[in-house]
């Protein structure tokens, strides 16, 4: 009796390979897919047929020949992370739509919200935070991750003074306690009195917190 094939394995998010083309490609069947030289496209079908993988390419999407990408296009790494360091909002929603994950890390442990953050740029902060959000269901550890330093998405707005992307971060429950590797919460990294002041507030709320559910346990145990 023959041996039954494997079932096939679903993509998961974030291992969409997104390649520029280098050179034109004109579909010769009916399913692949045509492009232009310098478009940005969207491999999210690797598994089905070596030879042939699935992708997008703006609205549309078709097969292409695997040796075409290996030998005719550049891989682009890491591209929600150049989006949101460049600022770039048109790209990141495009990289978001077709499936590349807005959580993934760069070598630095740096997600693309740090970079966002960091160059304060607003508009991809909102678009990350939103994506990441429903990705997750709703749960949004996320802003909190700490980078191979130890930082935050929170340490970078603050260092860099972004009243608008600290505001957003506090309201979804980014953590202002975390110390990086140096020891530093984002408020030691704080310059502006705006940003110190919004830092302040929130340190105390959350030191509050933690006070109450110290009382709780305390209580419990007397019992």
């Amino acid at each position: 009796m023959a041996k039954a094939a494997p079932p096939k394995i679903a993509p998961k998010p974030g291992q969409v390979k997104v390649v520029r083309a280098l050179y034109s490609y004109a579909a010769q069947q009916e399913d692949e897919l045509s492009f232009n030289e310098g478009d940005i496209l969207y491999i999210t079908e690797q598994i089905t047929n070596p030879d042939w993988w699935k992708a997008r390419c703006g609205t549309k999407t078709g097969l292409i020949p695997s040796n075409y990408v290996q030998l005719k296009a550049d891989v682009v790494d890491n591209p929600v992370h150049d989006a949101a360091r460049r600022g770039n909002i048109d790209f990141l929603r495009d990289c978001l739509r077709n499936g590349v994950s807005p959580t993934g890390l760069d070598a630095s442990g740096n997600s693309p919200l740090h970079w966002s953050a960091r160059g304060g740029h607003l508009e991809c902060v909102q678009e990350i935070v939103r994506a990441a959000c429903k990705q997750f269901q709703g749960t949004i550890h996320f802003v909190s991750a700490q980078n191979k330093l130890g930082d935050t998405p929170l340490h970078y707005a603050c260092n860099k003074s972004h009243l608008a992307i600290v505001t957003l971060l506090l309201e979804h429950d980014a953590d202002p306690t975390i110390m990086n590797k140096d020891g530093e919460t984002p408020l030691d990294l704080c310059h502006d009195p705006e940003v110190k002041t919004l830092l302040l507030n929130a340190t105390r709320s959350a030191n509050d917190d933690l006070g109450d559910h110290d009382d709780y346990v305390d209580e419990s145990e007397d019992e």
